[in-house]
């Protein structure tokens, strides 16, 4: 019954990777409108990009290149609210791109441009035109990436993200977003594979190991799954969701007082976990504390997690 309950709860969360049926052109704009305040902070920082890795400042630093240049240049001027300069900017970006066409970067500046610059028909037009060019960095297949996150256009993630390790088998960051597609698609073993490539290369990586510990739990092996979620906090002893997901770990092998500990210390670093309150509630019950057990399950539902209604009604009658 216990890993009924668990894995109902799972199901909630998986549920939530459901696409939208809303088409493309329509989702895109919705982006434009709900995600404007986060991209006019985004744009207010000089420079005006998300530079993964320092990639832009140490291509600077490297070698004297116009193109880094113009593109800092242009950029940092992203941060006014004169419509008058920002059509400059997007000016200037448009005529970027249409120097360096091999320049990946200068596609996706000239499409932050026409956000800027609220010009929604261009910021559709040039979105595509940034797809259909090949990114020219493991940073640029990234930022890619999230784009896509951001409009929901989950038919293309995996390949994008498959594209990037191919060519660039050595980023670790693309290695591990690749494991969690895969993950959430129900590909365990190649997401295993892509969670352990990640920490080949970035052993400090508590995500993969935490990772790999759920896909552990979702197998019913949770001693192999608690081993994982040991080298997360080995890693950082303040990571809330291993302290959590290793609570369950036990919970499921029967070792409640573990269980209950691991619960407590990942509330008392995150003191709105659901998950955590969830945990706890059903190992104080398993415990014989059924008040404070019923009452965490009330708490986390309090908290937002509605899969612990199922076992409220279970055992709270």
């Amino acid at each position: 019954m216990r890993t009924v309950l668990f894995f109902f709860v799972l199901a909630q969360v998986m549920s939530g990777f459901a696409q939208s049926s809303k088409p493309d052109n329509q989702k895109f704009f919705d982006f434009v409108e709900v995600n404007f305040p986060f991209m006019e902070k985004l744009l207010s920082s000089v420079p005006a990009f998300v530079d993964y890795d320092g990639y832009m400042l140490n291509a600077l630093q490297a070698q004297a290149q116009d193109r880094f240049t113009q593109f800092l240049r242009i950029a940092s001027q992203m941060a006014t609210r004169d419509a008058g300069k920002l059509q400059q900017v997007l000016t200037e970006s448009e005529k970027l791109a249409a120097q360096y066409d091999d320049f990946w970067w200068a596609y996706y500046l000239k499409f932050l441009a026409a956000i800027r610059a609220d010009k929604k028909d261009l910021v559709q037009k040039y979105f595509f035109e940034l797809q259909n060019k090949k990114p020219d960095s493991p940073q640029a297949w990234m930022e890619l990436f999230r784009l896509q996150s951001a409009l929901n256009m989950k038919n293309q993630l995996t390949s994008t993200l498959q594209e990037c390790v191919r060519t660039f088998p050595k980023y670790a960051p693309a290695h591990y977003e690749l494991g969690v597609m895969y993950m959430q698609d129900g590909h365990n073993d190649q997401a295993m594979e892509s969670f352990q490539n990640c920490i080949n290369l970035n052993p400090q990586s508590k995500e993969a190991y935490n990772n790999i510990g759920s896909i552990y739990i979702q197998q019913s092996e949770p001693l192999k799954a608690e081993e994982s979620f040991n080298k997360a906090l080995a890693i950082d002893n303040r990571f809330s969701k291993a302290w959590n997901n290793r609570g369950f770990a036990r919970y499921l092998r029967g070792s409640f007082s573990e269980a209950l500990s691991d619960f407590n210390k990942a509330i008392e670093i995150d003191p709105e976990y659901g998950y955590a309150y969830y945990g706890r509630g059903l190992a104080k019950i398993e415990l014989n504390d059924k008040k404070a057990g019923c009452s965490d399950l009330q708490k986390a539902i309090d908290l937002g997690l509605a899969g612990a209604q199922a076992a409220l009604s279970m055992y709270c009658r």
